[in-house]
């Protein structure tokens, strides 16, 4: 059993963390607490050239949301490609696309004395074209050569899945019918007296990585 793409540890890490555990075992706990973590984080961390569709608000930026931002390949509007040397880069970690001349906003226009933009209406029309996220533990690294700015996962996001990994781990058997909790869009359940799968702590680590809904 392989793990899955998301994976946040190596089943070596969480060996090292829980003495005894198999290489399945370990592979499902990581798993689970990958895929928690990102439900948490509203957000995939996995590098990859991502094609998103983003709404303009006649702002100088453009916000994306697989992050760090390692390179635009292209932005596309009303079917022409821009030029790249109009925006660039402005912050890799939040994602942010810096065009100086401001980005057309493309939502409805009312039409009153005093022309406002309908709040909500923003059209995602700008199609952009980007290599985003870290590359994970599991992943072969990237040429140093080729891709200057890859970067890997937070070693603060490697031991937070480690945590939840071995939460998961060690809470089998468990009665998990009696209690629930809701923590951000991820639903935990365990019971009375039971451990949460997710600590205080857990949740402190994440807190600099939670990207809003």
């Amino acid at each position: 059993m392989a793990l899955r793409a998301n994976a946040l540890a190596t089943i070596a890490q969480l060996q090292t963390h829980v003495s005894g555990i198999s290489d399945a075992d370990a592979t499902l706990a990581i798993d689970a607490a990958s895929s928690l973590i990102e439900r948490l984080c509203n957000r995939t961390f996995q590098r990859a050239t991502v094609t998103e569709r983003v709404a303009g608000f006649g702002r100088q930026k453009l916000s994306l949301s697989r992050r760090p931002v390692e390179s635009v390949t292209s932005i596309t509007r009303n079917g022409s490609v821009l030029d790249s040397t109009t925006y660039r880069i402005e912050d890799a970690e939040t994602g942010l696309i810096q065009n100086d001349s401001g980005w057309p906003n493309t939502g409805v226009m009312l039409d009153i004395a005093r022309p406002m933009v309908l709040p909500g209406s923003e059209l995602r029309d700008h199609i952009v074209v980007y290599v985003g996220g870290y590359y994970l533990p599991n992943d072969a690294v990237p040429d140093a050569g080729t891709y200057p700015l890859a970067q890997p996962l937070p070693s603060v996001l490697v031991e937070a899945c480690l945590a939840v990994a071995t939460s998961v781990y060690r809470a089998r058997g468990e009665d998990h019918s009696i209690e629930s909790e809701t923590v951000g869009n991820a639903s935990v359940s365990y019971a009375k007296g039971s451990r949460k799968l997710v600590s205080d702590f857990v949740e402190q680590m994440l807190s600099d990585f939670k990207a809003l809904a």
